[in-house]
C-alpha cells in the first residue's frame, strides 16, 4: 500500500471543481518505508498556503465587475473553443452572473460550470472522469491566459 494525500477543491454549494492555475498538490510514497511524516506535513502546509492564497484571490475576483465583452474575450482565448463551448459557457456566465453578479468569481463559476457539469456525448459517458479532468486542464490554461489575467489583476 501507497500511503497519499491529495488536496482538491470543490465549491460545496454546487459542487464544480474549483480549478487554480496549479494543479492539485499531492503527498505520496512510494512504499510505506520510504513514507516521511515530516514530507506529508510539508505537502499539507503547502496545499493550505495555496487555499488560503486561492481564497483571497477569489474574494478579490468577487469585487471586480466586468463587462460582457471581457467575458467574451476570455471565452474566445480557450483553448479548443467552438460554437457549441461558446453558447454553452454564455448559458453557464448568465446563470452564475444572476447570481454573483457581473464580476469575475462569476465567470471563474462559469468556466468550472462548464468543466464540472457540460454533458458528455452518450457513447463517452464512460470516460466522464477523464473529460472532466481534460475540461479542467482547459480552464486552468484559460486562467493562464493574457485575457483573464487582465482581469484577474
Amino acid at each position: 500500500m501507497c500511503p497519499a494525500t491529495t488536496a482538491t477543491l470543490s465549491n460545496s454549494l454546487c459542487l464544480n471543481g474549483l480549478v487554480g492555475r496549479e494543479q492539485h498538490t499531492l503527498v505520496y510514497a512510494r512504499h510505506t518505508t520510504g513514507f516521511s511524516s515530516e514530507r506529508a506535513v510539508e505537502g499539507i502546509r503547502h496545499a493550505m498556503e495555496r487555499y488560503l492564497s486561492l481564497d483571497a484571490e477569489w474574494k478579490r475576483w468577487a469585487e471586480r465587475d466586468i463587462t460582457a465583452e471581457t467575458v467574451r474575450e476570455v471565452f474566445e482565448a480557450m483553448p479548443e473553443i467552438n460554437p457549441k463551448r461558446l453558447a454553452y459557457l454564455f448559458e453557464a456566465w448568465e446563470t452564475e452572473a444572476a447570481l454573483a453578479g457581473t464580476t469575475v468569481w462569476a465567470l471563474y463559476n462559469a468556466l468550472t460550470r462548464w468543466s464540472s457539469h457540460a454533458p458528455v456525448r452518450p457513447g463517452s459517458a464512460g470516460n466522464r472522469a477523464a473529460i472532466v479532468l481534460n475540461r479542467e486542464a482547459v480552464v486552468r490554461r484559460t486562467l493562464a491566459s493574457p485575457a483573464f489575467d487582465r482581469l484577474a489583476a
